[in-house]
């Protein structure tokens, strides 16, 4: 089903396996969007409790972004996302939306954007081989897919600015040491270890899961968004509508997007929705529905959610 991962269910547990090892299983565009899709898959499935996210072969959980791949596609890199606005706010969003526990199994490199693959998992279980850290300012580039919001909230201000400032190296037991990892163990035991880690949680109510994962996340939420804002990411390009694809955007994160830039502004403004024909959910002014609240926003997202064919998720009223 995918070209760039592995997918597999065994006793609750969805493993969702990079299998680029001879890329040193770096993410390109399609890897993202495939990745979003196989959480997404995760995350609906009755029979799938526990979400395991690890990387191929022997040498690397994820060694970044493959910039030699998107060096060959046409990607606009404005912005912090040069593997594509799109593909990065909808693997974001599937992390952020996902009502199960997810876990990063770690072996070798954890790097740039492995690592900020690694913060958007809830646990880290790493094995002795596993190096962690950020590569952004010695390739020219910025984490901020999680990489400059998660960071301070996991290691604190000063540990966060060390590791995206020096690109430095950090050991598993380094990485527990400053939170960015939950226990290492020796690299035979890896496997063992995260299958006793998902036994347990599949043991615990998915119900009260679900919601301390919700409230948790709430500071990322924040975070993430107003970087969004800020960083002029085309909201209506992000959110196109894939035809492979029953939903491509969180109604939640484009929400708060929206929210925040009202507060921000203190003034009214207007949004246009539009529906999956027209390519966009969300356009400039003009057009067909104008509404001048967030309120009239979010209440018209949540009453097309259901029949759209553009949003999985939505804010609750």
């Amino acid at each position: 089903m995918y070209d760039h991962l592995r997918y597999d269910v065994a006793g609750g547990v969805a493993t969702i396996t990079i299998d680029r090892p001879d890329r040193l299983n770096a993410l390109a565009p399609h890897s993202l969007a495939e990745m979003a899709d196989a959480i997404e898959r995760a995350d609906r499935a009755r029979d799938v409790g526990v979400i395991v996210i690890t990387g191929g072969g022997t040498k690397a959980f994820c060694a970044g972004g493959d910039l030699g791949e998107v060096a060959d596609e046409d990607v606009d890199d404005s912005d912090h996302s040069t593997l594509g606005r799109a593909e990065v706010l909808r693997w974001v969003s599937a992390f952020r939306n996902a009502t199960k526990p997810t876990i990063a199994k770690v072996r070798g490199y954890c790097i740039g954007l492995g690592n900020e693959l690694n913060l958007l998992c809830d646990l880290t279980i790493a094995g002795e081989s596993a190096q962690f850290g950020q590569a952004g300012p010695r390739v020219g580039s910025v984490p901020m897919v999680g990489g400059t919001q998660l960071l301070p909230l996991v290691c604190g201000f000063k540990r966060a600015k060390e590791i995206l400032f020096l690109c430095r190296r950090y050991s598993g037991q380094a990485a527990v040491d400053m939170g960015l990892a939950n226990i290492v163990v020796p690299d035979d035991r890896l496997d063992a270890e995260v299958a006793q880690w998902a036994s347990d949680l599949l043991d615990k109510s998915p119900q009260s899961l679900r919601m301390a994962k919700t409230s948790l996340s709430y500071l990322f939420d924040i975070g993430f968004t107003r970087d969004v804002w800020a960083h002029r990411i085309d909201i209506a390009h992000a959110i196109d509508v894939q035809p492979d694809h029953d939903a491509t955007h969180d109604g939640r994160i484009l929400a708060d997007i929206i929210a925040e830039w009202a507060v921000t502004h203190g003034e009214p403004f207007t949004l246009v929705l539009s529906g999956p024909a027209g390519g966009t959910f969300v356009q400039g002014d003009g057009g067909e529905e104008v509404h001048s609240s967030v309120v009239d926003f979010v209440r018209t997202l949540s009453e097309r959610a259901a029949g759209s064919g553009v949003l999985r998720h939505t804010l609750p009223l």
